[in-house]
């Protein structure tokens, strides 16, 4: 406790000490923002000072005029539209009068759009992004706090850091752990493995700096999946910069997480390398995880448009299973964990190791393509066990290699553009298995093992053409294989299991029609395929063979949507419909001995509605280019979704499950919130969110009641001097103390639903950034 103190009085010191040192050398800037294809005047652009306390910022008139008062030189002038490029300056000593900003414009079709609003504005699909700002609305030890406030995405987590799953329109049925039948990517790398299950532990929210979630299936891009798309984007640093960047994150519940992180920018090279480790005791016994987590990113700008990225992760995980509760065992202690699994150390060690680099080229402003290969290896120890006839202990180990391709080509004649899209995937792993007893923890007798080879194969091709009167169509369709090739290694029951599973390959068309009316709103209507084949452990049986008559998913999305920007594009809105009708709707079931077992069903009905709107106000600044108000900014938001997943024909065991709700998926969702920023450097968010109650199983008679939960966080940053940086947070989560689960066990055995989530939670943390050092270019 002393050295903790000890640590935060520095601290402030320093603080103190930044106030009197700070550089004092201010200009003044009058100019305009001039768009540098056309050389037209552009209204509406943002220009704030990076970092500056007080902030300071204003928006460009209707001449594209804009003034800046005392603002310091050295710092960085940030420019943003969502129409043109973003743009980073920095404020010279002395600032020519009219001091002329030439943005360029964003292309209409981009492989990845540099402007994110731009891309969400344009592309003729359900896509919202969660922002930098939205991960910084909680603890930093996961993404669910962002992914959680699109409407139609659901993250579920047993404690921060523990077992997770991830839904995008979809039932979470398919996923009693793990993450499927979503499509991940990192920076445009594959990041989801060949058999459909995503890695999700490798992410982070202090790697991220945007995710973009292309909801409803698109196998004409990305092949399967009938949940939706996830593309996670890290921070690109355009200034020239030094930095050691150093934080910590601590709370109750024995939460701690420390980080520390070295930037170097400079020239066409850009490097990050970081390390964090995170613990957690736990809110219920047998709930305490771990990870660590080494990474390097690098990006090198070459000659003739070409650039490589490099990305590198070494992770160490490790998180204990506590088994879900009866309502009778919630009442009696919710934070108990069942008895069996503590003797038999329930938990999960996972290793992984990642390496992936991109090579992007842009040959011409008509012509550029993207390419990624990865390597990957992983290995898990896995003992489990809710009751003496549901046990073991699970061993892998795996290696994988993959690679993604996309060319793009545009063609222009006379107001008419085509944009011709391309590539393919390739991905393929192998996965050594072995299954034993377990004996407390420990690995007994051998009960199977194998070796099974993945391969997954995606070509797909679009076309995008612009037609008069402001339309534009997408045609486009993709080519899937899978393959699952399994050698069985235990022969001691004189069985030979081994088998090659191939499933038929699928073309997955997509169509869609967007109209354009004005610069600022878009009408949107789709139709798609999608399909989504079983990933490897659901097709395993409990004697290790390999289910022969498991299919794959299919599903057709029909959706309309519209998006607009208002009050110079302050204003975003979203509302779409869909209907999704899903066939061979993969669905676990338990075995006598509570193994979990999958088989189709005839169909899923999903139909849904879901909006999001925010707004961004910005005070009105005074001569000195301060605000007037004691506030900077606000930005309300609120999102939400209403869900109708039913069973359209589903018999299991002589029951009819037909016309009952989906379990997993509430009826109702909203989520809402209010971020600020102070000119003092304090700023605020709160949210919350509201789940309606949740059917538990197939026949409906068992639901979650409905929860809100509060959360709030207020940070302060502040600059300690021209090179040093501070920001200091504190937080809370469930703030209303709400007794709710947090990971549902669907159409578990003997009630037992519950996995109940913490009270409330306090949290808060530290980032000090030293040695950022502004250099000219060159």
């Amino acid at each position: 406790m002393k050295k903790a103190i000890s640590t935060i009085f520095i601290l402030f010191v320093l603080t103190a000490w930044g106030q009197i040192v700070r550089a004092q050398n201010k200009v003044d800037l009058e100019g305009k923002v001039i768009d540098s294809e056309t050389g037209d005047e552009i209204p509406g652009a943002m220009l704030s000072v990076l970092n500056a306390d007080p902030p300071i910022g204003t928006i460009s008139d209707d001449e594209g005029k804009f003034q800046l008062f005392q603002v310091e030189s050295g710092k960085i002038l940030t420019i943003r539209l969502i129409s043109h490029r973003e743009m980073e300056i920095i404020i010279p000593e002395r600032p020519p009068k009219p001091f002329v900003i030439l943005l360029d414009p964003v292309p209409v079709h981009t492989i990845t759009a540099p402007s994110p609003r731009a891309r969400w504005l344009k592309l003729p699909a359900s896509m919202e992004m969660v922002e930098k700002m939205n991960l910084e609305r909680g603890a930093t030890s996961s993404l669910a706090g962002g992914l959680n406030q699109i409407p139609g995405v659901q993250m579920d987590e047993r404690g921060p850091g523990g077992s997770h799953r991830l839904s995008i329109r979809g039932s979470l049925l398919r996923s009693p752990f793990g993450v499927r039948n979503v499509k991940a990517y990192w920076n445009a790398i594959p990041l989801t493995s060949p058999d459909g299950s995503t890695p999700l532990e490798l992410t982070d929210a202090s790697l991220t700096q945007r995710i973009e979630v292309q909801k409803g299936p698109n196998g004409s891009l990305y092949g399967a999946g009938t949940g939706g798309i996830m593309q996670i984007f890290t921070p690109r640093y355009k200034t020239y910069r030094k930095r050691v960047s150093i934080g910590g994150e601590y709370g109750n519940w024995g939460y701690l997480r420390n980080r520390v992180r070295f930037d170097y920018v400079r020239h066409n090279t850009k490097l990050q390398i970081g390390l964090i480790d995170q613990h957690l005791a736990g809110y219920r016994q047998q709930e305490a995880n771990r990870k660590t987590m080494l990474y390097a990113m690098a990006e090198q700008t070459l000659d003739h448009g070409h650039s490589l990225d490099l990305m590198a992760w070494l992770y160490d995980g490790y998180w204990e299973l506590p088994g879900a509760l009866s309502p009778a065992l919630v009442d009696q202690d919710p934070r108990m964990a069942l008895p069996y699994s503590v003797d038999q150390q329930a938990s999960v060690k996972r290793q992984r190791a990642r390496l992936g680099f991109q090579w992007k080229t842009e040959f011409d402003y008509r012509f550029r393509q993207e390419t990624s290969v990865y390597g990957n290896i992983t290995g898990k120890d896995n003992p489990y066990g809710t009751s003496t006839a549901f046990q073991g202990y699970n061993r892998e180990r795996a290696a994988g290699l993959g690679g993604r391709t996309a060319w793009q080509y545009n063609i222009l004649w006379n107001k008419t553009r085509l944009n011709l899209t391309w590539g393919g995937e390739l991905q393929s792993e192998w996965n050594d298995f072995q299954e034993f007893d377990n004996q407390l923890g420990q690995p007994g007798p051998l009960r199977f093992s194998g070796l099974v080879r993945s391969t997954q194969s995606l070509g797909f091709a679009q076309a995008e053409l612009n037609l008069p009167w402001q339309f534009s169509l997408v045609l486009g369709s993709s080519l899937n294989g899978l393959t699952y090739d399994l050698q069985d290694h235990y022969l001691a029951d004189s069985i030979d299991n081994s088998l090659n599973r191939s499933f038929a390959p699928v073309v997955a068309p997509r169509i869609a029609l967007r109209k354009d009316l004005g610069d600022n709103f878009s009408l949107h209507a789709q139709y798609s395929q999608g399909f989504a084949p079983p990933t490897l452990w659901e097709l395993q049986l409990e004697n290790a063979a390999l289910n022969t008559t498991l299919t794959a998913e299919r599903s057709t999305n029909y959706e309309l949507g519209c998006k607009a920007l208002f009050f110079r594009r302050l204003l975003m809105f979203s509302l779409d419909v869909y209907y999704t009708p899903l066939k061979n709707a993969i669905i676990p079931y338990y075995t006598v001995s509570a193994f979990t077992e999958y088989q189709n069903t005839g169909d899923v009905q999903q139909a849904g509605a879901e909006f999001m709107f925010l707004y961004e106000y910005h005070a009105p600044l005074g001569e000195d280019s301060r605000p007037k108000f004691p506030i900077w900014l606000i930005r309300p938001w609120l999102s939400g979704s209403l869900n109708r997943y039913h069973y359209g024909d589903y018999i299991k065991t002589a029951q009819d499950f037909t016309g009952n709700q989906v379990p997993g998926i509430p009826s109702v969702t909203l989520n809402g919130g209010v971020d600020a920023k102070f000119p003092a450097g304090f700023s605020t968010h709160i949210s919350g969110r509201y789940l309606g109650s949740i059917p538990l199983d197939d026949a409906n008679q068992d639901y979650a009641a409905p929860v809100f939960l509060l959360n709030a966080r207020l940070n302060y940053y502040t600059e300690i001097t021209h090179r040093h940086s501070l920001n200091l947070y504190l937080g809370g989560s469930n703030l209303l103390n709400a007794h709710y689960s947090s990971f549902y066990a669907l159409n578990a055995f003997g009630m037992k639903y519950y996995n109940p989530a913490p009270t409330m939670t306090i949290f808060g943390g530290f980032e000090l950034n030293l040695g950022d050092v502004m250099v000219n270019p060159g």
